[in-house]
């Protein structure tokens, strides 16, 4: 089992931090937290949820080329109608001249509404330029790394002899290629944020039960309490702010030097949002 060598936290001459927003009274906060978080939050007449033992009252995005989408724009977003992926009109540009193959399984084929469609619609061509594997998490002897994409932003990176995991997450157009219960052990799960396509109740909690032994989690700040709440070991859960880092140690049985590997919590230019009225109040990284 891995160990918790060091964790050194950020130095700054800010105060406070350009990324924390930080409070100094209610009426401060309930005046002032519209101003960072997405046009859509409640009112500012709206107290915010209270965040106990820390006067940062939420996190902001503190670059100039950071644009906070308008109403409008959020619905924009979403897909209406037939499905339209622009990334999968630019890559079908590549078939033209390959030959058409038989239509796959249906767990080994995006979730495009129209796959039957086979083989020139949206879906027929999503389905020609990615197919789903079962994944092989064996690995090779004298080997420096291996990394395997689980989907959407899971991705297992093996590491002689750490595990460090960003775990398996649900993707609109995807099956993942397997269960988190079929993982190997596992020793450290990185979450960048707190949606739910990026911190999947289900996946984690698989990924607790398989690999309680040796498993610890690593999380941006603000994000502990939902993995508290789920039933997980507070002392298997490390909150990190941006530029922290963190060093893990792993006993080398054949050796008196210790295996390491150092982590650093680097910035994102996004937005957190896990239930009605936090936007924002836990970091992204």
């Amino acid at each position: 089992m891995l160990t918790l060598g060091s964790i050194s936290k950020q130095t700054s001459t800010a105060d406070p931090l350009a990324h924390h927003v930080v409070h100094t009274s209610t009426s401060d906060a309930a005046s002032g937290w519209a101003s960072y978080l997405p046009s859509w939050a409640p009112s500012p007449a709206r107290t915010r949820p209270p965040l106990k033992n820390t006067a940062t009252a939420g996190f902001r995005n503190p670059w100039p080329s950071w644009h906070k989408p308008a109403a409008a724009e959020m619905l924009d977003s979403f897909q209406w109608g037939e499905d339209d992926d622009g990334c999968v009109k630019i890559a079908a540009t590549h078939l033209q001249d390959e030959p058409v193959p038989p239509k796959p399984e249906h767990s080994k084929r995006p979730r495009f509404s129209d796959i039957n469609s086979w083989p020139n619609s949206m879906g027929a061509k999503a389905a020609r330029l990615l197919s789903i594997e079962k994944p092989d998490f064996l690995f090779p002897a004298h080997s420096k790394a291996k990394v395997t994409w689980l989907g959407h932003a899971g991705v297992l990176v093996q590491l002689p002899p750490l595990s460090p995991n960003s775990r398996p997450a649900p993707s609109a157009h995807t099956h993942p290629p397997c269960k988190p219960e079929d993982l190997p052990p596992i020793d450290a799960v990185f979450l960048s944020h707190n949606h739910f396509d990026h911190m999947d109740y289900d996946s984690l909690m698989a990924i607790w039960k398989h690999s309680q032994a040796t498993v610890r989690f690593f999380v941006p700040l603000q994000n502990k309490k939902f993995l508290l709440s789920w039933g997980i070991f507070a002392d298997r859960i490390i909150e990190l702010d941006w530029w922290d880092t963190v060093t893990l140690f792993l006993p080398n049985p054949t050796s008196s030097i210790a295996t390491s590997l150092k982590v650093w919590c680097t910035p994102a230019q996004h937005n957190s949002f896990r239930i009605a009225g936090d936007a924002n109040t836990s970091l992204c990284i």
